[in-house]
């Protein structure tokens, strides 16, 4: 990801999520071919996340323009059992992201924000594996 994109990205994020009461985990960071934004909330005993992933773009495609792929996802846990659930899937061509914050994109985020705040413990069906460490 080229670094003003990153930028401008980080700075539109941080903007969105701090209303909401989220602080972002750290700088953008490479996860599995992708970039990865994390914001965290730790409200009513549970860790709430929002995570926005965008993967690099794709080249030319007949006349279609280079996008990334975009993945948004709300998740929460209590340290021992999570959830996590995909908010919002959409294409961002990189013009649009050297701006503000894409609507779409932005709505994505806002519905990933929601939906973590709402989880409850019920919610929280899937348990982390064991650790070795005894």
């Amino acid at each position: 990801m080229k670094p003003d994109i990153s930028k401008s990205l980080d700075q539109a994020f941080s903007y969105q999520v701090e209303k909401r009461g989220f602080s972002k985990l750290g700088p953008p960071a490479d996860r599995h071919g992708s970039w990865e934004w994390v914001f965290l909330k730790k409200s009513a005993g549970l860790n709430r996340f929002v995570f926005v992933a965008f993967t690099d773009p794709v080249p030319f495609v007949g006349d279609q323009p280079p996008f990334y792929s975009v993945e948004v996802w709300a998740g929460a846990d209590d340290d021992r059992r999570f959830v996590k659930r995909l908010a919002g899937a959409l294409r961002a061509v990189e013009g649009q992201l050297q701006k503000d914050l894409p609507k779409p994109l932005g709505e994505s985020l806002d519905r990933a924000m929601t939906e973590a705040e709402r989880f409850g413990r019920d919610d929280l069906t899937e348990s982390y594996l064991p650790s070795r460490a005894r």
